[in-house]
Order: structure tokens, then sequence, then C-alpha cells
């Protein structure tokens, strides 16, 4: 179960993991799609990607402090915890890859 939140862990962290890959290409599509007299289309996208972001922040957070305690303290998390944090954090990748063009 570690094995597989760190897994996921690192997808959503690694800058050139599926997350992060998927964000660049969103974003660049936001990036182009609008004129220079119109940046709407560029501002919502960067108002989504803002959005994940802070998703991912706090699920990073959450999985670091499992990781940290299980390898450091010697304290180990529920199956049902770990699960639930791989669940999310997989769940916001696929949210993500989704979204991308």
């Amino acid at each position: 179960l570690y094995q597989n939140l760190g897994a996921a862990y690192k997808q959503l962290t690694a800058p050139f993991g599926r997350l992060g890959l998927a964000s660049l290409r969103i974003s660049t599509a936001g990036v182009v799609s609008g004129s220079a007299s119109d940046d709407s289309a560029y501002v919502a996208t960067d108002r989504q990607l803002n959005g994940w972001l802070t998703r991912r922040d706090a699920v990073a957070a959450q999985i670091a402090a499992v990781l940290n305690a299980a390898e450091f303290e010697n304290q180990g998390a529920t199956s049902a915890r770990i699960r639930d944090l791989t669940a999310q954090a997989n769940a916001l990748v696929a949210e993500v890859e989704a979204a991308a063009p």
C-alpha cells in the first residue's frame, strides 16, 4: 500500500509526472487560445489550474505526512487512510489529464 501511495505522490509532485505534463498541456492551450485583446480563455484556464494546484498541495501534504511518519517516526497509517489518499491523488491526476488537450 505504501508503494502505491508513494507512486501516486510522485505523479502529483514530479515536474515530469502525469499531473505536471497534463497541466503544462492545459496551460499552453490556454495561452494560445485567446486573442491579444481578449484573455478570458487564459484567465479561465489559469483559474482552473490554480484550483487544481490548491487541491494538489493539500493532498500532497497529507501524503508526505503519512510517508514521513511511517519512515521516520515508525507510525503507520491505517490501510483505509492510505487507500483514501492514493485514490484522491489518482483521481486528481485523472481529472487534470481528462481536461488536457
